[in-house]
Formats: structure tokens, sequence, C-alpha cells
């Protein structure tokens, strides 16, 4: 070999090398182990961005994040989503002492299907919905407070029968001009035919996956707070901005700004992170009185719409369903001795009567609050709402004035087929629980 030659050679084994080296630093490698003897359900791992830019090598390229995907030991591709704070997030499900590894890489994004969404709908007086492959919500926007009307918590759909998102095919039908023109006229002709046409295309009609016979009014609904003053609590009205932060397609997180209240002299505005990620029950919220002074009493809680004590059960009186209450569990409720949740079996009795099983409604504290407790309305209360609210499942927290609170809410519905009783409601918000403590490891090489 002559010396042009023998230096052409070691320039391209340099080069080789340098390739190789290059190519090692092009993944990075996350183990994912859980230690319990628990399994874990669905659970996003989320990855900082950061921390891939350190671990491979052309961290200019992270930026891009359309360039990022992750693939499990298979090669398979795995569903992902950047979020708004710089987290590559994918689902991850591990039995009992379980590990997995994964690889995140550069290459060609999978199509993938939304699972976790929202939307604001002008079009229904600026509704706020959102949904996963779970559940579904809605809260109300500044469109209806300026009707003068007032409906301060969280409404629920009951999902059922599907992984898709609904809410937007369900607005469309219930928001219909030309449905809601004939509605109109058959309200003043024959008030039967109008509900039959109702039931024909309005969300609070099951059409095959669910509808919304959810009753808020002007209450907490299925997990909102409120301020406590002088033992009351001080209701916030709709909310008057909605900016969406994630928009799936695995992690939906709105920031709700509510009007400014006066509070024992304090201006003070109320903001809510809601996060709902895929394959989960609750949504994630954390709440911040902005203004604040002093230190503050909040509550969190879920309306009663039936009351559950054996003693009433075996009454028979004063219920909706009294006549299921043989074979079904409306009204019952738990409250957690250590005061970390609650949870609540409610009804699916829509506006035509259609039944679709339990409802179950839960909350768990990020950790263990001030107290949990069963609350009967006064009868002032009791008038605002119709009469048909019997009260709430509150719990009781102190805030300072820098302090946020977060807390964990949601819903499950029987007919899904995940969850068929109270008891095995329970359980999962105890497993829930577990994992909050004892989360799965993740180490990122």
């Amino acid at each position: 070999m002559n010396r042009t030659n023998h230096k052409h050679y070691i320039v391209s084994i340099m080069t080789l090398l340098l390739i190789a080296s290059c190519t090692t630093k092009q993944s990075v490698t996350v183990s994912i182990v859980n230690h319990s003897e628990r399994t874990s359900g669905t659970k996003l791992i989320e990855v900082p961005l950061r921390t891939i830019s350190q671990k491979l090598s052309q961290a200019e390229a992270v930026s891009s994040s359309q360039s990022l995907i992750v693939l499990d030991k298979e090669g398979h591709q795995m569903p992902i989503q950047v979020t708004s704070d710089s987290l590559l997030l994918f689902p991850v499900s591990l039995e009992a002492n379980q590990q997995l590894k994964f690889t995140i890489t550069y290459g060609e994004k999978a199509i993938q299907d939304t699972i976790a969404c929202g939307q604001v709908h002008p079009e229904r007086l600026s509704d706020f919905a959102w949904e996963n492959d779970k559940t579904a919500f809605r809260t109300y926007g500044p469109a209806l407070m300026a009707k003068g009307w007032k409906s301060y918590g969280y409404d629920t759909f009951h999902k059922y029968g599907t992984s898709k998102p609904i809410l937007n095919e369900m607005y469309t039908s219930e928001c219909n001009e030309k449905n809601l023109e004939k509605l109109r006229y058959l309200r003043t002709v024959d008030k039967q035919k109008s509900i039959e046409w109702a039931s024909t295309f309005s969300f609070h009609y099951d059409h095959g996956h669910g509808y919304d016979s959810y009753s808020v009014d002007q209450t907490l609904g299925a997990g909102a707070s409120a301020l406590v003053v002088d033992g009351q609590l001080h209701y916030q009205n709709c909310w008057s901005s909605c900016k969406i932060l994630d928009n799936g397609p695995l992690r939906m997180t709105a920031e709700l700004t509510f009007p400014e209240m006066i509070i024992q002299g304090d201006t003070v505005i109320e903001q809510r992170i809601i996060t709902l990620d895929m394959g989960d029950h609750l949504n994630k919220t954390t709440v911040k009185y902005n203004g604040l002074t002093k230190v503050s009493d909040v509550a969190s809680g879920i309306v009663l719409h039936e009351d559950g004590t054996p003693e009433t059960i075996a009454a028979g009186y004063g219920y909706t369903h009294a006549a299921l209450y043989s074979a079904r569990q409306f009204g019952q409720y738990a409250l957690d001795t250590n005061n970390r949740y609650m949870c609540y079996v409610d009804g699916t009795k829509g506006t035509d009567g259609s039944d679709i099983g339990d409802f179950y409604v839960g909350m768990i504290a990020s950790q263990a609050c001030k107290r949990t407790s069963k609350v009967r309305f006064d009868p002032a209360q009791v008038k605002l709402n119709n009469h048909h609210d019997y009260g709430y499942l509150l719990m009781n927290h102190k805030l300072t004035k820098e302090s946020t609170l977060t807390y964990y809410w949601g819903t499950a519905t029987q007919k899904d087929g995940e969850i068929l009783d109270l008891a095995a409601w329970k359980q999962w918000l105890e497993n829930y629980i577990y994992f909050l403590d004892h989360p799965i490891e993740v180490t990122i090489t």
C-alpha cells in the first residue's frame, strides 16, 4: 500500500469510526419498571425533551419534535405526543413487577389516532367540552353567563362502547339549526311531539355511545372547587377565558380563568389547569386563587343527587330511582378514612327515561386533605337547585396565598364494562392513589 492509499485508508477508518460513534448516540433507551404487586393500568410516561437533547448527539434535531419516534422492543412505533411544557409522552401498561424498555430515536412518524382532546363550542353558549377514550366532560363559558344563567360545576357525559372522540359529532347534532327550528315550532303546538323530535338529535338522549343526563344546576357538579367563606361555599360562575394548551393525541390540557370576585376584601381571580390523559378516568386539576392575601379554606366536591344511606334506602322514599335499589346502588357513597378519596354512585336516567346503568363519580386529593365529609344542602340551596339535589361529598383544604390546590376527579360508566359496582370503583381509586404515591420508575440512558 503506497503512502497516499495508506492515508486514504486511515481517513476512511476514522470516518467509519466517527459514523459508528454518532450512530450509537442517535437513540435513547427508556427503562420502565413497576416494582409493585399491582397492575398499573394505562399511564403516560413523561420524558423531558431537554433530557433527550442531552443524550442525543444531534441536539438541534430535537427542536423538530416530528422527527422523534418511540419504539417498543419489537420495533413497533408507540403513540406519542410532545406537550406545551416540552415533555415527550407515550403510554404504557405494566403488570406487577414488570420491566419494559423503549427506544427514542429519529424516524418517520406514523399516523396515529387522537384519543384525548377538547374544544370550545361557541355554537352552544361557549361550552368547553373535552374527552378521552374513557369519559367526557364539559364546563360552561361566558356566553351562558351573558344570558344571566349560572351553572358553576363540571358536567359529564356518560360515554361507553367506543374509544374514539364523540363530542364534536354530538355537538354538531345538538346545535343543528334546522333541528332546533323544528323543535321550537313543535314546542308551540305539541309538547309530546317536540320531545319525540328532540330524542332524534339531542345529546340528552342516548344514540349509541352515551349521553348527558347528569345534573349540575348551581353546584360543584362532578368535581369543581370553591373557596369557603364563613362556612359557606363561595361559588364562582362560568369561566371567562379558556386556553387549550395541549390538544391530543394523548393528553388534553386547558387553562381556565374566571371572573374576579371579592373575598374578605381581596380581589381574587381563580385559575384552573385541567389535564386529561389517554386511558384515565380522572382529570388532574390544579387550582390557584390569585390575589389571596391570607390563608383560606377551599373545598372540592361532588354533588349528591341521591342520599344512599342504609336508613333511607331501607325506607324506600325520596328517590328518583327508589324502585331499582334492590338491584342497584344509586346514591351510595364512600369516604376514605385517611381523607384521601371519596366516591359516589349516580344514576343515568335520561330525559326520555333511558337508563344505561350505574354511573360512578370520584375524587382524590394529591395528599391527605383536612377532612372528607357528607354535607346536606340547607333550605336555600335546595330551593336554588330546584329541590332535587341532596347535598355534597366534600374535601376540605387549607390554602395559603402562594399555594395551589391539586386534586383528581372524574367518572366511569358501568355500561362500558370496566367498573361494575361501587366496590370496584373504590378499588380502582385506591390503586390510582398507590401509583400517585409510588410512581413507576423511569430510567433514561
